[in-house]
């Protein structure tokens, strides 16, 4: 998806800058962890509180930050919701990403998607886009 970005200290000659964002959901071929894996994310998104968010920058090697987006349950389990791949980690990224589990939960489950807690490190962007 592209997105358009105003860049340029001028205001009267507003350029628009391409940023690129990737999202995309990783699942299993096997038709029961497939199911499996559909109720439990629709079962966390709706009743857990808090989603958990960070990059990494290790999981490819083009130095593209890599955001992944879960939650936890009571037995410590996680549960990745997707991962995003952007160009940088600004704060356009995370609310890129956050918008589209919104959307993702609103689309398959008619339900909205308003967790109360972000766990996350010190980064700014992540609170700026959550």
């Amino acid at each position: 998806m592209l997105f358009d970005k105003e860049v340029g200290a001028n205001p009267k000659k507003k350029r628009l800058k391409k940023e690129l964002y990737f999202w995309f959901w990783i699942w299993t071929s096997c038709p029961n962890k497939l199911s499996q894996c559909l109720r439990d994310f629709s079962l966390n998104t709706m009743l857990l509180p808090h989603v958990h968010c960070d990059a990494t920058y290790k999981l490819n090697w083009n130095c593209y930050p890599v955001i992944l987006l879960g939650t936890t349950d009571a037995a410590k389990t996680f549960y990745l919701y997707g991962t995003a791949f952007c160009k940088s980690e600004k704060d356009e990224g995370y609310a890129f990403a956050f918008n589209a589990v919104k959307k993702a939960v609103l689309e398959f489950h008619d339900a909205d998607f308003k967790p109360k807690y972000l766990v996350a490190d010190v980064a700014q962007a992540i609170s700026n886009g959550f």
